[in-house]
């Protein structure tokens, strides 16, 4: 789907639909945008989201809902080491 609408591999896509899917209850889906997301952000383009904090955090938030706590910390940890100091 992502590839077919033309947001590919692009962090605010995949944010968007893994929220939506999060949001409707499709787990199956949204760990596959969430997986894909955090591949998108690990792979520079948190550099091209608005906030990159935000992003790691966010995608923090989906994993947490998906009851991923073992990503949800990795999503952290990336997080953390974009800015150490924040809460």
């Amino acid at each position: 789907l992502l590839d077919g609408v033309g947001m590919g591999e692009t962090v605010d896509g995949c944010r968007r639909l893994a929220e939506r899917y999060v949001a409707e209850g499709r787990a199956a889906e949204a760990f596959v945008a969430a997986e894909r997301w955090s591949a998108a952000l690990a792979s520079g383009g948190a550099l091209e989201a608005d906030n990159p904090l935000r992003s790691w955090t966010a995608l923090a938030d989906v994993y947490e809902k998906l009851g991923r706590t073992d990503r949800a910390a990795t999503a952290l940890e990336q997080a953390a080491v974009l800015a150490p100091e924040e809460y």
